[in-house]
């Protein structure tokens, strides 16, 4: 067999390479596919008139484009109806590639019912049945139902809202919701409302409807289309790198059948690899250099060929490695000569505030209370938080380190002010000795109506707030969340955020996810205590180390495993808040144990 254009001119490229490394002039001198043998060959043998070549030739193409290409031809032509036409069908929001058989037959079926029905230029609908469930919340609140897709105010559960009662959850995982004609969105209304009503009666929540794709004929008045159907989708999201490197593997392995003769077919042997705009040199390289056989040895070069150049795949890594190291070292000597950056050290601040915002149960709860404070003048005493060195880079301008982010310390904060409430709510019953006998099952009825008695032995039921300190599991907190008067998602932004699971009745639920301890307590906050915090909301100060500071601190800490060039690319932050719960009454408290 000849070779192909793309193979000659891949073998062309190693001769020019082995013209450059080892001298002469190199040409095909022979065709081993002409030569019909029983055993696997490479493409050819060329030689200098002095030494042989034995060249093989292999496209890399990566298998994620491939497979893509391999999907959309199979279903163009499965999915031609009978009448022919060229068609779009255009899948609901979440579909990708590959199309299951099952449900390629079903969608197949549907498109011979409505391709005859169009006309070139007109569109139709194709029914894709669904089904789900429907989790009844809470009968005795506001009609309100969300479902896993849209959230709770999307425009089409907020019309079905206005036709139940109670407080559902549409559980339907899957693809996002899809209606072309009023028609089916009015059918699945109609459904749901009917899966409430059903709920409500005691029966099962589980139902079924159908929803729509859009199938548009595309034919053209000259004849010049082509029957077919191009389902407008992707595949699942890949890591390029990693299919590149599995296409190129699996092209080395079938490659290396072809070298396994004894003697070799020549006394150089030489695997060409054609990159694509698909597979790069780059990526195809670091393959060639990852990839583990025992017969790699066999092969003296791995050549990668990339438009009209052609490189050992082992000087591409090395180029690359020496890239990235240049870039490495640009970037370390611009971090280190460059000042701390103030609009940095700012977008931190800002950003850890936010996400104090957004944490803060602890203070969210002494504010719905209004048992919180607010002092214009410093407590170091009652300060806490961060005295650290951390990497430079993201304090310098210029530098490819992302802004630090507030997030993680503002969670760490948080815990720990929520360590120091419980700590205050321990030492409160271990004084006055108020918590119940025996033990409580950490059941959502149990926890609740046991919380009802604790509040009524403080005599402020309606002020009470509810604070579980142990571990539940996800089911546990998702059916406690069901029995909430106000789930979590319902509550306004005063009392939001993921520690407050809700609200029973009035009182909202504190949940300290605490590992160690098994209580439930019921606390009167305003008799309880307050929340102070005092001036500055935050001290944060974010300073590089000199050279005469960081010498310093490696002679005066010999276990700090640092050297002074390490240290010269860190800087030293500290970062604090002062906050204070002032105890007033500890008989506002009263506890109850979970058994084990």
């Amino acid at each position: 067999m000849p070779l192909s254009e793309q193979e000659q001119r891949c073998v062309a490229f190693a001769c020019r390479y082995l013209n450059e490394h080892y001298g002469g002039h190199w040409s095909i001198q022979k065709n081993l596919d002409d030569l019909k043998l029983s055993e696997p060959t490479p493409e050819v043998i060329v030689g200098n008139g002095i030494m042989t070549a034995a060249v093989e030739v292999k496209r890399v193409v990566d298998f994620a484009s491939r497979d893509y290409i391999a999907f959309l031809r199979n279903n163009e032509r499965v999915l031609t109806p009978s009448c022919g036409g060229s068609y779009y069908l255009c899948p609901a929001l979440g579909f990708s590639l590959p199309m299951s058989s099952s449900l390629q037959r079903l969608v197949k079926k549907e498109i011979e019912r409505v391709a005859p029905t169009l006309s070139p230029g007109q569109k139709g609908a194709v029914r894709i049945p669904r089904q789900g469930h429907i989790s009844l919340i809470s009968s005795s609140v506001p009609p309100f139902i969300t479902c896993l897709h849209g959230g709770p105010y999307s425009e089409l559960m907020s019309s079905i809202s206005e036709r139940i009662s109670g407080q559902f959850t549409l559980i339907d995982d899957g693809l996002e919701h899809s209606f072309i004609t009023q028609e089916c969105k009015d059918d699945f209304e109609e459904a749901v409302v009917a899966a409430c009503n059903r709920s409500l009666e005691g029966d099962s929540g589980d139902f079924k409807w159908e929803e729509e794709w859009e199938l548009v004929r595309t034919d053209k008045d000259d004849d010049s289309s082509h029957d077919g159907v191009w389902v407008l989708a992707t595949t699942g999201a890949q890591s390029m790198q990693a299919s590149v490197e599995q296409c190129v593997h699996a092209a080395l392995d079938n490659a290396f059948r072809k070298f396994r003769k004894t003697p070799p077919w020549a006394e150089v042997q030489v695997i060409v690899l054609e990159a694509s705009s698909m597979a790069p040199a780059s990526l195809a390289a670091s393959a060639v250099k990852t990839f583990q056989s025992q017969d790699k040895e066999l092969i003296n070069h791995f050549l990668i060929v990339e438009g009209e150049d052609v490189k050992e795949a082992s000087a591409i890594v090395a180029s690359l490695e020496r890239e990235a190291e240049a870039e490495r070292q640009r970037q370390q000597k611009h971090i280190l000569e460059s000042p701390v950056s103030k609009g940095r050290v700012q977008r931190f601040e800002d950003d850890y505030l936010k996400a104090r915002r957004e944490i803060g149960a602890t203070e969210k709860v002494f504010r719905y209370y209004g048992a919180f404070q607010h002092k214009t003048m410093p407590n170091h005493l009652a300060s806490f938080g961060f005295n650290t060195l951390f990497n430079k880079g993201p304090f310098v301008d210029g530098s490819n380190w992302l802004d630090l982010r507030g997030w993680e310390f503002a969670v760490t904060e948080e815990r720990y002010l929520l360590q120091k409430l419980h700590d205050c709510l321990a030492e409160s019953i271990n004084r006055t000795g108020q918590i119940l006998p025996g033990t409580v099952a950490a059941q959502p009825e149990k926890i609740l109506d046991t919380a009802k008695g604790l509040a009524d032995l403080l005599g402020e039921r309606r002020k009470s707030l509810i604070v579980i300190a142990a571990h539940l599991d996800i089911d546990a907190i998702v059916s406690l969340e069901k029995a909430l008067t106000t789930p979590r998602w319902e509550l306004a932004d005063e009392l939001r955020t993921n520690r407050i699971l809700g609200k029973y009745e009035d009182c909202p639920v504190l949940h300290l996810n605490d590992q160690d301890t098994k209580n439930l307590y019921i606390v009167d906050i305003p008799r309880f205590a307050s929340l102070i915090q005092y001036d500055p909301p935050v001290d944060l100060q974010v300073s590089a180390l000199g050279e005469v500071t960081a010498r310093r601190m490696v002679k005066d800490n010999p276990d700090l495993k640092l050297d002074v060039n390490t240290l010269l690319s860190m800087v030293h932050l500290t970062l604090y808040q002062s906050y204070e719960i002032q105890v007033h009454d500890q008989k506002a408290v009263w506890a109850a144990k979970f058994s084990t």
